[in-house]
């Protein structure tokens, strides 16, 4: 997987900067001091981390997480999403949905990494510390079909380099749709 640093990345890259900042016209200069840009070391080992997890090498993935990892589904926000914690629960989920989804494989395709370091929290649903805002498709073949999903991960990081959280967004509804009538729609997402 390349990643791409032209026009689609400076782009995101300024989107990055707005959803940090709000959609306001107006800048508060001390939002924007708390945070920069972090070492491209961790664009790497995010980068990496989806590509094993695409690969179903859950084995190798499990090394780059910390044991109290935390792994947020796509709705709801902070308080409210269903998620997954604790690196046991996290593999258990991935083996079980590997083996009964009818996923075939998953190839990331046309990813932007963007690595930042948030040095104190701004306002509520920002966390601090070194991160990677991650966006992508993600390609998934199914038994039944093949569909492509815009994914954006935020892939945060600890002071050891392990990744302690994965905050996902993506629209679920194409997943679903290709797989209405098999009844799994409950089972990609965790009970909470």
């Amino acid at each position: 997987m390349k990643t791409i640093f032209q026009r689609p990345f400076l782009a995101f890259t300024v989107g990055v900067f707005l959803v940090l900042n709000g959609t306001r016209c107006s800048v508060d200069h001390s939002e924007m001091e708390s945070f920069t840009a972090a070492s491209s070391v961790y664009g790497i080992l995010a980068e990496k981390s989806l590509d094993l997890m695409a690969d179903f090498d859950l084995e190798t993935w499990s090394t780059m997480l910390s044991d109290s990892v935390v792994y947020y589904f796509p709705e709801g926000d902070e308080k409210t999403s269903k998620k997954l914690i604790g690196k046991t629960a996290l593999l258990a989920w991935w083996k079980n949905y590997i083996a009964v989804s009818g996923i075939k494989s998953m190839s990331i395709e046309n990813a932007s990494y963007v690595p930042i370091c948030i040095e104190k929290k701004v306002r509520s649903g920002v966390l601090p510390g070194t991160q990677v805002i991650a966006r992508f498709s993600n390609k998934m073949m199914y038994e039944n079909g093949t569909v492509s999903v815009k994914m954006k991960f935020i892939i945060h990081f600890d002071k050891d380099k392990l990744i302690d959280g994965y905050y996902t967004y993506y629209d679920m509804t194409p997943i679903i749709r290709m797989k209405k009538g098999e009844n799994i729609a409950g089972d990609l997402i965790p009970e909470a």
